[in-house]
């Protein structure tokens, strides 16, 4: 026992004499890093400098230990931010370098094109808050200008590239489309591949909706993408970038951040040197058969902005046809023919140190729209299908005042932003509606020939022997409405762990009233009734939304090494709706006890979760981030119509999983991401009452007690490739499988053709899709382009018609080719195809397979001719086949053409080119012609129509929506730019 315990002994010294000679060496244990971040701006606008060299020096011999660039945020934010998922910074107001270093004193040293060499010192504490620092912050670096020396000109001449990538950026040069300089952002945004303008100025990008459209990197007249895109000359226009961004207040967006794919959301329009400070403007006037009056004026500094907006026109909202001939899909023309008049005002202004920043902005609209439908439908029963017309003729005008107002404010600790919006208006509507269903197809030889002849009085043998039902409907109907949001949002970072906690709070609260008349006259010749109603609606709600986040990391209570592979943190949601409405009608001045009401319904969510993430950041870097997560709902309902109250409290299990892998390899950038998620989705708290409510007879609907909430399964995998050469492929693949789907069943009586809803909960619908998209340059210059989508999707659809399941099987293939030449600086050619097919088909007995396919193709040609004019027109084919409707089956010809001279009562203008950013940027000299006088003609042919199909497990609708005609116009545009004075 005794030599066990010496021996014992003897190892434990050995061990302890081995273990302290191994702290005497110095690289026994490799020191702990840090990680830097800093800033670099100008001294005297305290702008933010990129393209900044960074070294770290050692303090006793200026030995170089380090060195990194001060690159662009939009990089950072990819890179950094959302990769790190420690978002400390918002990205865009930062451009950072980054170091790895251990603690310790150091000297930087910054280098930048234009500005003298600096020097500052560097002090990184060894603690923070009792742990070991592992992030420190730089105070930032101010630059001074060198002094600028007049040189003699000198003659750059460069190859103009149409699109780089940078990162996960896509940014496209603005000068290689020659547009003319009457042209407006719209019409750029519409010929860069793979953006789309769609109604409302919803932009997509392949496929894709990007939320937010910057200026500069900053909003702009915040929440109407249409100002920038119908008032922003396109000669102003340096580059357009497209990435993934959070919110403004990023740090509060983590975690919804990191649990979305990665799709862009974000377009950022970079505005040329010569327009991004002083005054600059324009203005324009066009008449004709249409008409057009515009005002717009920014000022732009590196702190204060201030625009001003004014326009009227009827030419809906479509300033110019885009690329491709055809202005709208079918699916846009919603709104019909629009007159609008609007004007406003944004102003923003951050103090010198960038701590602080208010922003306002002011808008009022007015808008009188015209609409004609024309709808052909045919409803799936398994009794037979039940067809149905429509036309629709409506004058809707709408008045609203906006206003926005925020504040933000920085500190070291503390981040805080407080927006409030507000939002009056009211609005008038007169609707004409002529509809009738039909047991049999009535063959129109023309477009709602059968509603022609039911209500001419004139009606074929034919349309009397399958008619069930015909309606005359008009409704007179005002609305009154007030909109009320407020924010308040808050980001600390605690001083005793240095963990940072993240608060978020909306109130949001909407206030509506209305009355309306309505004249109804439906007749039933089968029985040869009729049931007349002269009623007179009043409605109004007061809606509350309430919505609170939390958000805590733990990052800096862990060690170096954890840290910087790993993060953890805790996520808590809350959202509560209080929906109370009423609604009271009067028949002939005598109360409607069934159709009136008194209702409230109250939401109450919350959601937790326990997230964690890790990551390499190697040459092959893999992010992984996931975690469960628990939602419980709390439902309450009521309805004076019944004794019946919903009260349930549901409880939701909803997970969710986020893979990466970036590669990095000679140049090039290879991505993959998956992402799965579970998502729960409440339904309407009303649908859960047993109410049967009859005030419309054709269309009646009946609650169901015993609906469950629809739980939605989804998975998306995209593959993003860099090739040699400037090529790039993108692949994506989606699959979505939806459990308790809603379905808004319905039986159908074929003696009165009314229809009864009731929601209901089916199994089977899924959906899934591949994408491939494509693009490259075709020569070594650059001046060939070639861009190729491929999309197929299918959708397996289940509904419930006729208390019997019905379904239907949807197939979409969609081609997209764009084929663009540059001819040097004479101008562009550019060739399109677009190819939709449609099929539709079900084992039902008595389901007639569907097939259809749209063709769009056709060419773009945009040059330049002598004496300073330039000559745009694109020609496209628009041809349909395959629709049920026999008027839909046709060919169109689009022709629209503009012709613009730009010139200057006093002076010629030159330009010049300026490298910057890998593009060559054509530059307007101090002479450039102010003026424009444009001629368009859209529609030349007089062949625009706008149709649209839905096909799904109820049926299938095709619709007419009545376009834009056909007209010319004459423009005139005067545009200045005034820039400070030189210092």
């Amino acid at each position: 026992m005794q030599k066990f315990i010496f021996t014992l002994i003897l190892f434990a010294l050995s061990v302890a004499t081995t273990f302290a000679q191994t702290q005497d060496k110095p690289d026994a244990k490799p020191a702990e890093t840090v990680k830097v971040k800093g800033n670099v701006r100008d001294a005297l606008n305290h702008a933010y400098l990129a393209s900044t060299y960074v070294e770290v020096l050692s303090p006793s011999d200026s030995t170089v230990l380090a060195a990194d660039s001060c690159i662009d945020y939009t990089l950072i934010y990819a890179e950094e931010i959302r990769a790190d998922i420690r978002a400390d910074l918002s990205p865009v107001d930062y451009m950072v370098y980054t170091f790895n270093i251990p603690a310790g004193d150091y000297l930087l040293r910054f280098t930048c094109k234009g500005y003298e060499t600096l020097v500052m010192p560097l002090s990184i504490p060894r603690k923070q808050h009792g742990f070991a620092t592992k992030e420190w912050h730089a105070d930032d670096a101010m630059m001074q200008r060198v002094i600028e020396h007049q040189l003699g000109e000198a003659t750059v001449t460069a190859t103009q590239i149409m699109m780089v990538h940078r990162g996960d950026t896509v940014v496209f040069n603005a000068d290689y489309f020659q547009l003319a300089q009457g042209n407006m952002l719209d019409r750029l945004v519409s010929m860069l591949p793979g953006l789309e303008i769609k109604a409302g100025g919803q932009i997509f990008y392949n496929g894709n909706l990007l939320s937010n459209l910057l200026v500069n990197g900053k909003d702009f007249f915040t929440g109407d993408p249409t100002i920038a895109l119908h008032n922003l000359p396109a000669y102003m226009v340096k580059n357009v970038k497209i990435y993934r961004r959070g919110k403004r207040d990023a740090a509060f967006n983590v975690h919804k951040d990191l649990t979305e794919s990665n799709t862009p959301n974000t377009l950022d329009v970079t505005l040329k040197r010569e327009y991004s400070r002083g005054w600059m403007g324009n203005m324009e006037a066009a008449g004709g058969q249409r008409y057009l009056a515009r005002l717009f004026a920014l000022y732009f500094s590196d702190r204060t902005q201030f625009g001003l907006i004014a326009n009227c026109n009827n030419v809906s909202n479509s300033d110019d046809a885009n690329s491709e001939g055809a202005w709208k899909a079918a699916e846009e023309a919603v709104n019909g023919i629009m007159q609008r008049a609007y004007g406003g005002l944004t102003f923003s202004h951050e103090w010198p140190k960038r701590d602080m920043e208010y922003k306002m902005h002011v808008k009022a609209t007015h808008d009188r729209t015209t609409t004609e439908t024309a709808t052909s439908s045919t409803s799936f029963l398994q009794t037979g299908d039940v067809f149905g017309r429509r036309m629709d003729n409506s004058m809707a005008r709408s008045s609203s005042l906006n206003f926005h107002n925020s504040w933000e404010w920085k500190a070291k600790r503390l981040w805080m932003y407080s927006p409030l919006d507000v939002e009056v208006g009211r609005s008038t509507l007169d609707d004409r509606l002529l509809s009738a269903a039909f047991s049999a197809e009535p063959y129109d030889s023309y477009r709602s020939a059968s509603l022609d002849s039911l209500f001419a009085g004139t009606p074929s043998q034919h349309l009397l022997d399958n008619v069930t039902n015909w309606l005359d409907q008009t409704i007179t109907r005002t609305d009154q409405r007030l909109k009320l949001k407020y924010r308040l949002g808050t980001s600390f970072k605690s001083p005793l762990t240095g963990n940072k906690l993240d608060f978020d709070a909306e109130v949001h609260h909407t206030r509506l009233s209305g009355e309306s008349t309505e004249d109804f006259r439906l007749h039933y010749p089968q029985t040869g009734t009729d049931d007349v109603r002269n009623r007179l609606f009043k409605t109004s709600s007061n809606d509350t939304h309430v919505e609170a986040t939390a958000y805590y990391s733990f990052n800096n209570m862990m060690s170096h090494r954890l840290a910087e592979h790993f993060a953890a943190y805790l996520y808590y949601k809350l959202n509560y709706d209080n929906q109370p409405d009423s609604r009271t009608i009067w028949d002939d001045g005598v109360l409607d006890p069934a159709g009136s009401y008194d209702r409230t319904s109250n939401l109450l969510k919350q959601h937790f979760s326990a997230t964690a993430s890790f990551k390499t950041t190697k040459t092959w870097s893999h992010f992984i981030h996931g975690g469960p997560a628990i939602e419980i709902q709390h439902t309450h309902a009521e309805d004076t119509r019944s004794t019946q109250q919903v009260n349930r409290r549901d409880v939701f299990f909803a997970p969710f999983l986020h893979y990466q892998l970036i590669r990095h390899h000679d140049g090039y950038r290879g991505f993959f991401d998956f992402f799965y998620d579970v998502n729960t989705s409440p339904v309407s708290s009303y649908y859960l009452l047993d109410i049967h409510d009859a005030t419309n007879p054709l269309s009646q609907m009946q609650g169901n007690a015993d609906l469950r909430y629809p739980t939605t399964h989804s998975l998306k995998a995209t593959y993003d490739q860099q090739l040699p050469k400037n090529r790039w492929i993108i692949i994506d693949a989606a699959y979505k499988r939806i459990h308790d789907a809603l379905a808004m069943g319905y039986t159908y009586n074929p003696t009165t053709g009314a229809y009864t809803y009731r929601p209901e909960n089916v199994q089977g619908n899924w959906s899934t899709s591949v994408g491939i998209r494509t693009w490259l340059h075709l020569d070594s210059d650059h001046r060939g382009q070639l861009y190729l989508t491929t999309n197929w999707n299918l959708l397996h659809s289940v509904d419930v018609v006729n208390s019997q399941i019905s379904v239907v099987n949807n197939n979409g293939l969609h081609e997209n080719l764009k084929l663009s030449y540059r001819f040097g600086t004479i101008g562009t050619a550019a060739l399109h195809a677009d190819v939709r097919w449609q099929t539709a088909h079900s084992a039902r007995e008595g389901f007639i397979p569907r097939s259809s396919v749209d063709l769009n193709y056709g060419t773009d040609l945009n040059f330049k001719l002598p004496h300073d004019l330039q000559f745009s027109t694109d020609f496209s084919v628009l041809q349909r086949t395959g629709y049920d409707d026999p008027s839909m089956n046709d060919v169109n010809l689009i022709w629209n053409a503009a012709l613009t001279w730009d010139f200057d009562f006093r002076r010629s203008s030159y330009y010049r080119l300026e490298w910057e950013e890998g593009f060559s940027h054509r530059v307007a000299g101090t002479q450039a012609r102010p003026w424009s006088l444009r001629i368009t003609a859209h529609d030349l042919l007089h062949q625009l129509s706008n149709t649209r199909r839905v096909v799904n497990a109820q049926g299938i609708t095709e619709t007419w929506v009545n376009s834009v005609p056909s007209y010319v116009m004459v423009h005139i545009l005067y545009r200045w730019n005034k820039q400070p004075k030189k210092r």
